[in-house]
């Protein structure tokens, strides 16, 4: 594989964050814009918010100025993109509280731009209450064609629950209006028992067809 073309800071210029982790980058279909998505911590070391960055080719002028947080908790994280055809860009990300127990009022939000990140709409949780109650991790998103050739576009969130220490999910939720409402959780991979290995870490990706393909780790506990 050869790469070619310059490389591009995503958030070296901005002042508002200390350190930076966890990049997703995605393309619009619309405009070929180059969207960034990354954990970002702020000076003060208090909290942690979404940081976005994006240019357009051919210019490889990089704005760096998108933000996204949760009014109501002090920490976010793992934001993963994905662009509906429109060329609204969507993010789903892990929000919550942290003490010295671990993390605590967590929940998977999505959001979405129609500037490619420069800037966000109000994050809204998608889970039903009590899900994440235990612990949540690693969400994704993908985007593509509605199933059984409805017609539209179909979003999808996977992720994994851990409601108690001897169960986990990987679960799967389905948006059909652009991200508007969702699908209650559906699991398909679970804690297995005899092999001690518990599921996390799943990428989903659409077919043509609208089928729903899933690969995931599972991994020993």
């Amino acid at each position: 594989m050869t790469f070619t073309g310059p490389d591009l800071a995503a958030s070296a210029e901005r002042t508002d964050t200390i350190y930076e982790a966890e990049g997703n980058v995605v393309i619009s279909p619309t405009t070929g814009a180059v969207a960034n998505a990354y954990i970002a911590v702020d000076p003060a070391l208090t909290g942690a918010f979404i940081g976005s960055s994006h240019f357009v080719p051919p210019s490889t002028t990089v704005a760096q100025d998108g933000t996204l947080s949760v009014s109501t908790v002090s920490q976010t994280s793992d934001p993963v993109l994905a662009y509906t055809a429109d060329g609204i860009l969507h993010v789903v990300i892990i929000a919550y509280d942290i003490d010295f127990t671990g993390p605590l009022n967590m929940d998977i939000y999505v959001a979405d731009s129609a500037d490619d990140g420069a800037t966000w709409m109000v994050a809204r949780a998608i889970d039903p209450p009590g899900t994440c109650a235990g612990v949540c991790d690693k969400p994704w998103i993908a985007v593509g064609p509605r199933p059984g050739g409805a017609g539209g576009e179909s979003l999808y969130v996977t992720y994994m629950t851990s409601p108690s220490d001897v169960e986990a999910y990987e679960v799967v939720q389905r948006s059909d209006d652009g991200g508007a409402t969702w699908t209650a959780p559906v699991p398909f991979a679970s804690v297995n028992v005899i092999a001690a290995t518990a599921p996390n870490l799943c990428t989903p990706f659409v077919g043509a067809d609208g089928t729903v393909h899933f690969v995931w780790t599972q991994a020993y506990i």
